[in-house]
């Protein structure tokens, strides 16, 4: 998930294309799962609710201006089944 994240937190299959046929010239044909995009979905939600903490707390004026406009981004356009299906689905 993380080689195909766009600046609109959504997924651009081709970069992660591009690993996954890498990844296969060296093993086996595995079908691509749901479940395989666990550990990326619990990433993707502890950079958030991070990033969330930041604009809360952080002393620093520069890091809680970054972390708002994250947060700004990444709560328009929040991850979600349906953006791991997609993007799972692009996948062959």
């Amino acid at each position: 998930m993380a080689w195909s994240e766009t600046v609109s937190n959504d997924y651009d299959p081709a970069p992660a294309q591009a690993f996954l046929d890498g990844y296969r010239e060296l093993t086996e044909d595995i079908p691509i799962t749901l479940p395989m995009f666990t550990s990326g979905v619990t990433a993707a939600l502890n950079w958030t609710i991070s990033r969330a903490n930041i604009a809360l707390h952080d002393s620093d004026p520069v890091r809680r201006g970054e972390a708002e406009r994250a947060v700004r981004v990444l709560a328009r356009n929040p991850i979600s089944l349906g953006h791991v299906e997609r993007l799972a689905g692009a996948l062959r």
